[in-house]
Protein backbone atom coordinates (compact mmCIF):
# COMPACT_ATOMS: atom_id res chain seq x y z
CA UNK A 1 0.00 0.00 0.00
CA UNK A 2 2.85 2.39 0.81
CA UNK A 3 4.28 1.82 -2.67
CA UNK A 4 0.99 2.87 -4.28
CA UNK A 5 0.60 5.92 -2.04
CA UNK A 6 4.17 7.13 -2.59
CA UNK A 7 4.25 6.44 -6.34
CA UNK A 8 3.55 10.07 -7.42
CA UNK A 9 6.72 11.21 -5.61
CA UNK A 10 8.85 9.19 -8.03
CA UNK A 11 7.26 10.77 -11.09
CA UNK A 12 8.24 14.13 -12.56
CA UNK A 13 5.66 16.84 -11.90
CA UNK A 14 5.28 17.41 -15.63
CA UNK A 15 4.14 13.81 -16.04
CA UNK A 16 1.73 14.12 -13.10
CA UNK A 17 0.25 17.35 -14.53
CA UNK A 18 -0.20 15.94 -18.04
CA UNK A 19 -1.60 12.66 -16.69
CA UNK A 20 -4.17 14.48 -14.60
CA UNK A 21 -5.10 16.64 -17.60
CA UNK A 22 -5.55 13.49 -19.73
CA UNK A 23 -7.72 11.95 -17.00
CA UNK A 24 -9.89 15.08 -16.82
CA UNK A 25 -10.30 15.27 -20.60
CA UNK A 26 -11.09 11.54 -20.87
CA UNK A 27 -13.90 11.82 -18.32
CA UNK A 28 -15.04 15.27 -19.59
CA UNK A 29 -14.42 16.91 -16.23
CA UNK A 30 -14.14 20.70 -16.58
CA UNK A 31 -10.85 22.14 -15.38
CA UNK A 32 -11.21 24.42 -12.37
CA UNK A 33 -9.62 25.30 -9.07
CA UNK A 34 -11.01 22.03 -7.66
CA UNK A 35 -9.06 19.99 -10.22
CA UNK A 36 -5.91 21.89 -9.19
CA UNK A 37 -6.61 21.00 -5.55
CA UNK A 38 -7.02 17.34 -6.56
CA UNK A 39 -3.70 17.44 -8.43
CA UNK A 40 -1.91 19.02 -5.48
CA UNK A 41 -3.39 16.48 -3.08
CA UNK A 42 -2.33 13.60 -5.33
CA UNK A 43 1.22 14.94 -5.44
CA UNK A 44 1.58 16.15 -1.82
CA UNK A 45 -0.09 13.39 0.22
CA UNK A 46 2.85 10.99 -0.32
CA UNK A 47 5.17 13.50 1.36
CA UNK A 48 2.87 13.59 4.38
CA UNK A 49 2.70 9.79 4.45
CA UNK A 50 6.50 9.48 4.26
CA UNK A 51 6.99 12.01 7.07
CA UNK A 52 4.44 10.43 9.38
CA UNK A 53 5.54 6.85 8.77
CA UNK A 54 9.13 7.85 9.54
CA UNK A 55 7.96 9.35 12.85
CA UNK A 56 5.69 6.43 13.72
CA UNK A 57 8.48 3.92 12.97
CA UNK A 58 10.37 5.22 16.01
CA UNK A 59 7.31 6.02 18.11
CA UNK A 60 7.34 4.50 21.60
CA UNK A 61 3.96 2.78 21.94
CA UNK A 62 4.72 1.72 25.52
CA UNK A 63 3.89 5.29 26.60
CA UNK A 64 0.36 4.84 25.24
CA UNK A 65 0.05 1.48 27.00
CA UNK A 66 1.18 3.08 30.27
CA UNK A 67 -1.48 5.79 29.90
CA UNK A 68 -4.13 3.14 29.33
CA UNK A 69 -2.90 1.18 32.33
CA UNK A 70 -3.29 4.33 34.44
CA UNK A 71 -6.94 4.64 33.41
CA UNK A 72 -6.85 7.07 30.50
CA UNK A 73 -9.54 6.73 27.86
CA UNK A 74 -8.45 6.31 24.23
CA UNK A 75 -9.34 9.96 23.53
CA UNK A 76 -7.37 11.17 26.56
CA UNK A 77 -4.42 9.04 25.50
CA UNK A 78 -4.48 10.54 22.03
CA UNK A 79 -5.00 14.11 23.25
CA UNK A 80 -2.44 14.10 26.05
CA UNK A 81 0.18 11.58 24.89
CA UNK A 82 0.08 10.67 21.21
CA UNK A 83 -0.75 13.99 19.57
CA UNK A 84 1.82 16.06 21.49
CA UNK A 85 4.50 13.55 20.52
CA UNK A 86 3.70 13.61 16.80
CA UNK A 87 2.65 17.28 16.56
CA UNK A 88 6.09 18.56 15.45
CA UNK A 89 6.16 16.01 12.65
CA UNK A 90 2.65 16.94 11.53
CA UNK A 91 3.47 20.65 11.52
CA UNK A 92 6.76 20.08 9.73
CA UNK A 93 5.02 17.98 7.10
CA UNK A 94 2.35 20.66 6.70
CA UNK A 95 5.03 23.30 6.10
CA UNK A 96 6.73 21.03 3.59
CA UNK A 97 3.45 20.41 1.78
CA UNK A 98 2.68 24.14 1.75
CA UNK A 99 6.04 24.86 0.15
CA UNK A 100 5.64 22.03 -2.37
CA UNK A 101 2.10 23.05 -3.25
CA UNK A 102 3.07 26.69 -3.67
CA UNK A 103 5.85 25.60 -6.02
CA UNK A 104 3.61 23.20 -7.98
CA UNK A 105 3.32 25.47 -11.02
CA UNK A 106 3.29 22.69 -13.62
CA UNK A 107 0.31 20.82 -12.18
CA UNK A 108 -1.54 24.10 -11.75
CA UNK A 109 -0.71 25.24 -15.28
CA UNK A 110 -2.21 22.16 -16.92
CA UNK A 111 -5.29 21.87 -14.72
CA UNK A 112 -6.44 25.39 -13.76
CA UNK A 113 -8.84 26.16 -16.61
CA UNK A 114 -10.08 29.77 -16.44
CA UNK A 115 -9.15 30.30 -12.79
CA UNK A 116 -5.96 31.76 -11.43
CA UNK A 117 -3.60 31.26 -8.52
CA UNK A 118 -0.80 33.49 -7.25
CA UNK A 119 1.98 31.52 -8.99
CA UNK A 120 -0.01 31.71 -12.24
CA UNK A 121 -0.39 35.49 -11.85
CA UNK A 122 3.33 35.91 -11.16
CA UNK A 123 4.19 33.75 -14.17
CA UNK A 124 1.90 35.73 -16.46
CA UNK A 125 3.38 39.01 -15.16
CA UNK A 126 6.94 37.77 -15.79
CA UNK A 127 6.16 36.96 -19.42
CA UNK A 128 5.94 40.67 -20.18
CA UNK A 129 8.95 41.80 -18.18
CA UNK A 130 9.75 42.38 -14.55
CA UNK A 131 8.01 45.28 -12.85
CA UNK A 132 8.16 46.51 -9.24
CA UNK A 133 4.93 44.75 -8.28
CA UNK A 134 6.72 41.40 -8.73
CA UNK A 135 9.31 42.51 -6.19
CA UNK A 136 6.53 43.48 -3.77
CA UNK A 137 4.83 40.11 -4.23
CA UNK A 138 8.16 38.38 -3.58
CA UNK A 139 8.68 40.33 -0.35
CA UNK A 140 5.15 39.48 0.83
CA UNK A 141 5.64 35.78 0.06
CA UNK A 142 8.97 35.77 1.90
CA UNK A 143 7.47 37.57 4.92
CA UNK A 144 4.54 35.14 5.00
CA UNK A 145 6.89 32.15 4.83
CA UNK A 146 9.08 33.46 7.65
CA UNK A 147 5.97 34.17 9.73
CA UNK A 148 4.75 30.58 9.21
CA UNK A 149 8.13 29.21 10.27
CA UNK A 150 8.24 31.38 13.38
CA UNK A 151 4.70 30.38 14.36
CA UNK A 152 5.53 26.70 13.86
CA UNK A 153 8.64 27.11 15.98
CA UNK A 154 6.81 28.99 18.74
CA UNK A 155 3.60 26.99 19.01
CA UNK A 156 4.32 23.67 17.38
CA UNK A 157 7.61 22.58 18.83
CA UNK A 158 9.19 22.39 15.36
CA UNK A 159 12.97 22.68 15.75
CA UNK A 160 15.15 24.32 13.11
CA UNK A 161 18.79 23.57 12.50
CA UNK A 162 20.89 20.84 14.08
Amino acid sequence: MRLIVTFPVSLPTLLVGISLLSFLVFFSIPRSLMTVVIGHVVYCVPFMVLSLTAQLAEFDFTVEEAAKDLGATPFQTFRMITFPMIRPTILGAMLLIFALSFDMFVITFFNIGNGSTLPMVVWSMMRYGINPSLNAIGVLIMAFSVMLLLLAHRFGGVKFGA
